[in-house]
């Protein structure tokens, strides 16, 4: 509900029209880590083929760049939206309810792009155990542990004519060291290729 009072002052701040708030799509942490077995293993993207089939399908009469990841499920069916569409992505909740497991469900979906989504990944986990060793071929550059570091990687990013999604896994950690990241982040919100994913604790 708090979160759903402030969307007035969210919006001009990342230069939107609209925010939707999504209630509900994981009613705990069982359900998320459901969707996630859904997807396949974490640590074996390869072994993942239900995104990839579903991404083709999509794709078959689709003229434009889209980037479906799976957000898990709602009401018994599979929840997807575009990366693409909704721009960014807040993850809210206590300790415990499956942020994490959704992050690795929507580097899963990246993974898994079209060939003409285009989108690059920067991850940022200063927690530096849930993602320790994570690779992939989308990564800019490997896995950021470092709050000094996240901050000064994150003001040299330009992005003209490629996407990129930037996922932090535990934004209130972050921000607890570097407070500045909220200013760095605003500014890269107003890009129209950079997508911003974060989860964080209510």
């Amino acid at each position: 509900a708090n979160l759903s009072s402030r969307t007035d002052y969210i919006k001009p701040a990342v230069v939107s029209k609209e925010i939707d708030i999504c209630h509900g799509v994981f009613s705990n942490k069982k359900a998320a880590e459901h969707a996630a077995k859904e997807l396949g293993k974490f640590k074996k993207q390869t072994d993942v083929w239900s995104v990839a089939r579903l991404t083709q399908v999509e794709l078959d009469n689709c003229d434009k760049p889209y980037l479906p990841i799976t957000l898990g499920y709602k009401g018994f069916k599979c929840f997807k939206q575009d990366l693409y569409a909704i721009k960014h992505l807040l993850i809210a909740g206590r300790t415990g309810t499956g942020k994490t497991t959704l992050l690795k469900s929507i580097l899963t979906s990246i993974n898994h792009q079209p060939k003409n989504a285009n989108c690059k990944i920067v991850l940022i986990d200063t927690k530096d155990f849930d993602f320790n060793g994570y690779s992939s071929e989308y990564l800019m550059t490997p896995v950021i542990t470092n709050a000094e570091k996240a901050v000064e990687y994150l003001n040299q990013i330009q992005s003209d004519d490629e996407d990129i999604a930037i996922i932090i896994d535990e934004l209130a950690d972050l921000i607890a060291v570097k407070s500045d990241i909220q200013d760095v982040l605003v500014n890269l919100a107003k890009n129209p290729k950079i997508h911003i994913i974060v989860a964080t604790r209510k």
